[in-house]
């Protein structure tokens, strides 16, 4: 059996020992596949973040036809929702209603988006409305905020999976969840793709060829970077920092060897454990004061465009 042991908060920093346990093990499961025990026992809380992570490793387990079981202490305080999340996320199971009802902390609980119209599901059908009600937010901005999403999981699909022009599902599915607190929202991303260092500097821009993995990040957070021939125009991790910058927000990406940290309007990028992929959390406060001129200049369509047009209307 093998043993993956969590630490007592499991967020963004602390999840290089995971991802070195992961990276580590990985060899071993493909040739022999293995019962792999998660071990919660000393856990007394999990973000948005770590429940993609955990969900996306324990489905990558389950593929390699790995048998994967949980550990934790039989204490009413510590089953809390995600608990109950992670238990059912690790064993593959399909949540209960039961289960569903005592989750409601969580607003949107895990995604798998296999094609758009999940994204849209997700987005515009769970988050955009958990938006809308705990924060009373302009029309302007919650169009502001759905197009950011929208546009930062495109990427996903344009640049980490390679897909300018495809039909049907993703390759790997493109994971998705948000949870609202008291004082803001926090909404996590997470895709298999080849990473944001790889898509840049094999875009066959001059200028991206020789950038390192901290260049990279730094990088994908400027306005149009990841646009693309297809009409997007790259606003997506762009628009995320600067909404993040204005309203007191937080913005945090960990792809292949680097980890950017947006906080208190500070900005951070150093070394992080390898994942191949991308992570994105990003965290919204209630008072969502935003100018979208200053974000998007003369393209702050957002405030007149209807959202089924920016999104794509998949109700049919």
């Amino acid at each position: 059996m093998k043993l993956i042991k969590f630490p007592q908060y499991f967020s963004y920093w602390t999840f290089d020992p995971f991802l070195d346990q992961v990276q580590a093990l990985l060899p071993s499961l493909k040739s022999a596949p293995d019962d792999v025990l998660f071990d919660f026992s000393a856990t007394e809380h999990v973000s948005e973040l770590g429940l993609l992570l955990i969900a996306q490793t324990a489905d990558n387990f389950r593929d390699l036809k790995c048998h994967c079981t949980v550990m934790y202490i039989a204490d009413k305080e510590k089953n809390s929702a995600w608990l109950l999340q992670i238990m059912h996320l690790i064993k593959g199971d399909k949540q209960s209603q039961e289960v569903e009802a005592y989750l409601d902390s969580f607003r949107v609980p895990i995604q798998r988006c296999y094609q758009e119209k999940d994204i849209y599901e997700a987005l515009n059908k769970k988050l955009i409305p958990v938006i809308r009600k705990e924060f009373n937010p302009s029309a302007s901005i919650v169009k502001a905020i759905n197009w950011v999403l929208w546009e930062a999981i495109g990427n996903s699909i344009v640049h980490g999976y390679s897909l300018r022009n495809y039909s049907g599902v993703f390759p790997y599915p493109i994971y998705f969840c948000a949870m609202s607190y008291e004082k803001y929202i926090r909404i996590a991303i997470l895709d298999l793709g080849q990473g944001i260092h790889t898509s840049l500097t094999s875009s066959g821009v001059e200028a991206y060829k020789n950038i390192t993995n901290d260049e990279a990040l730094g990088l994908a957070i400027q306005n149009g970077v990841s646009g693309n021939p297809d009409g997007s125009p790259g606003f997506g991790l762009y628009g995320s920092a600067e909404i993040a910058r204005q309203s007191g927000g937080e913005l945090v990406i960990i792809s292949e060897k680097s980890k950017l940290i947006l906080k208190e309007g500070e900005l951070k990028i150093e070394p992080s454990s390898y994942y191949q992929g991308t992570l994105v959390q990003l965290q919204l406060p209630s008072s969502l004061n935003i100018d979208l001129t200053k974000i998007f200049g003369k393209d702050a369509l957002i405030a007149t465009e209807d959202i089924d047009t920016l999104t794509g209307n998949f109700d049919d």
